[in-house]
């Protein structure tokens, strides 16, 4: 769906409320896609206005301007255009606001405002751009600003951004002249795994996918998949893969830590191909695996496939691991890119990172829920030493 076409669902009152905000978190829409100028001394650009819909282009204010607000009779719908955002979410005691929930998101992702929660849009660096869709059930406008009238309790606490640095990697490795960053071939793990375990005509969710090659090759086998990541420069290679093989395959931004709008037990499978390996934070880990456990269905299967030490040592894009040096993240390396005709080096930071042995790991899963069932260890050209565990949910 175009964005002109998702503009035209607004205006259409016999598509539902329900309808809108599906499509909005199911398709990716672009800045370039509003044909208004939105300039930086405008706060808001109204695109569509019914008697109980509206749909607009705002500019979010950094985090010390604009105040919480609350709407009693209004679902908010938004969907991140350009920048990062900080969203928060408050309770009131009198004259009394409490944040209770702060979170990050970035490019193609959704945030849904449920009517009576208390919350603030902020742009979380210089400046984001964000689309809002209005969806009410009241004909008034029910907002209601919390102003300096009330004693705000905000958390001060940065939240960790270091993930959404291989969205610049993925584009600066494409600048350099790489088509792809990784191998267009499957993982072999992934393999194994559909072979030995894998009914065809499942549904399976790839996390952080980057450029789909897990994917492409899943729905290749007949699954039908929904891959998932933070940077939009590896999704746009991943659609771009699969229009050339005419696969149907859906890409979407999501941070892989939160799954937001992502329905409970709507999956049968889901595989992490080196992706948890590039979280440290433990507690984005443990977001991450309770949020897998509780999209998975009943005896669902998830693949985990994690570095188990000395970080880049057997990386196709490090072919001198002694001359390397340190894996220390924020050093600069040169790493070895996939060109036209050959290879090449270019320098490139290290990215955040965290090594476990498998038991660690199963450690882990079990904490989340999971059951252990299978182990698929080896070494590969993408991660190294891998530990690469099948764990299914009871």
């Amino acid at each position: 769906m175009n964005f002109h076409q998702f503009i035209d669902l607004i205006a259409n009152h016999n598509v539902t409320d329900e309808q809108i905000e599906n499509e909005l978190c199911e398709n990716h829409f672009y800045l370039t896609d509003i044909q208004e100028d939105l300039a930086d001394d405008v706060d808001e650009i109204i695109l569509i206005e019914t008697k109980r819909r509206k749909c607009s282009v705002i500019h979010a204010k950094s985090g010390t301007q604009g105040f919480p607000c609350v709407q009693t009779g209004t679902k908010k719908v938004l969907y991140i255009l350009q920048g990062k955002i900080q969203y928060s979410e408050y309770v009131c005691d009198a004259f009394t606001l409490t944040n209770t929930k702060k979170e990050i998101a970035s490019v193609g992702e959704v945030i849904i405002v449920n009517p009576g929660v208390i919350h603030k849009v902020a742009a979380y660096d210089a400046k984001a751009i964000v689309l809002t869709v209005s969806l009410s059930n009241v004909d008034y406008d029910d907002t209601r600003i919390f102003n300096h009238s009330f004693k705000i309790f905000e958390d001060n606490s940065k939240l960790p951004d270091y993930y959404y640095g291989y969205d610049e990697r993925y584009q600066k490795v494409y600048a350099e002249g790489a088509d792809l960053w990784e191998t267009d071939q499957p993982n072999e793990p992934l393999i194994q795994f559909v072979e030995r375990y894998l009914v065809e005509g499942k549904r399976v969710i790839d996390l952080g996918c980057g450029e789909g090659r897990d994917s492409v090759y899943l729905v290749s086998q007949g699954y039908d998949v929904y891959g998932v990541d933070v940077s939009r420069a590896a999704l746009e290679k991943a659609r771009m893969r699969a229009r050339q093989l005419n696969l149907n395959c859906k890409f979407i931004e999501r941070d892989v830590v939160y799954l937001r709008n992502i329905k409970n037990e709507s999956f049968d499978a889901a595989i992490n191909m080196g992706c948890l390996h590039m979280m440290p934070d433990p507690v984005h880990r443990k977001q991450h695996l309770e949020r897998v456990f509780q999209i998975l269905k009943p005896g669902g299967y998830f693949l985990v496939a994690h570095c188990r030490g000395e970080w880049l040592k057997g990386f196709f894009s490090v072919p001198n691991y002694e001359e390397a040096g340190p894996a220390v993240p924020g050093r600069i390396i040169n790493r070895r890119i996939r060109v036209k005709g050959g290879t090449k080096m270019i320098p490139l930071p290290l990215v955040p990172f965290k090594e476990s042995s498998e038991e660690e790991l199963k450690r882990e899963l079990a904490a989340s829920g999971f059951k252990v069932v299978d182990s698929l260890s080896e070494n590969t050209d993408a991660f190294g030493n891998t530990a690469v565990l099948l764990a299914q949910k009871p």
